[in-house]
């Protein structure tokens, strides 16, 4: 429910901002495999810090999809591989249309500043995700940052991600497309995680 609400707010914000931003381009493809590759890297990285603070009995990025995926990997297990794709799927286009393609995109046009920009968004995406890596709301962590010094090393995950993906959006804009490589690639590398850690792969 609550993917599907911030889907269907961005999905209109983005349409004022610019409907081009799901147009397929001919390095969407490319987009699509870069995403999925930063995904399973950072993943890694993640997983190696989360065992080095006990947060996980193992390294491996399918040993840490419980700790990158609370939300998700905490529900009551899909019956079926079509319910953790149909998950990873809204997971992935909310997220990418709330973060890179409404958050970045706007800031990026009117600030006229890209770099800020993805700095910004990969800030809020860090933060959006501290439920999912250390167990805290993001306004919990900001009152008492000094308490996850060291665990805070697991927010440059979603910070590194976040900032590939803004690159990659960027490129896509240039050739008149956006969201659409960068979503496809957060939910497939979703998806391919959570398949995995069900069994499934």
């Amino acid at each position: 429910m609550e993917f599907s609400i911030i889907l269907l707010l961005t999905v209109a914000i983005i349409g004022v901002v610019d409907s081009r931003y799901l147009s397929f381009t001919y390095i969407t493809p490319i987009v699509v495999m870069l995403v999925v590759a930063t995904h399973y890297a950072t993943g890694a990285l993640s997983s190696y810090l989360a065992y080095n603070y006990g947060m996980s009995d193992t390294t491996g990025v399918h040993s840490i999809v419980r700790v990158m995926m609370h939300d998700i990997a905490s529900a009551p297990q899909p019956g079926d591989p079509l319910s953790i794709i149909g998950l990873a799927l809204l997971n992935g286009l909310a997220e990418e249309f709330l973060f890179t393609g409404t958050l970045y995109g706007i800031v990026a046009r009117f600030s006229k500043a890209k770099y800020l920009a993805a700095f910004i968004a990969a800030l809020a995406f860090a933060l959006f995700h501290t439920q999912s890596y250390l167990g805290v709301t993001p306004l919990n962590y900001i009152l008492n940052v000094w308490e996850y010094r060291g665990k805070s090393l697991l927010l440059l995950s979603p910070m590194i991600t976040q900032l590939v993906k803004c690159g990659l959006f960027q490129q896509e804009m240039k050739r008149g497309g956006g969201l659409l490589g960068v979503s496809v690639g957060h939910a497939a590398g979703n998806g391919i995680l959570l398949l995995a850690y069900y069994g499934y792969m």
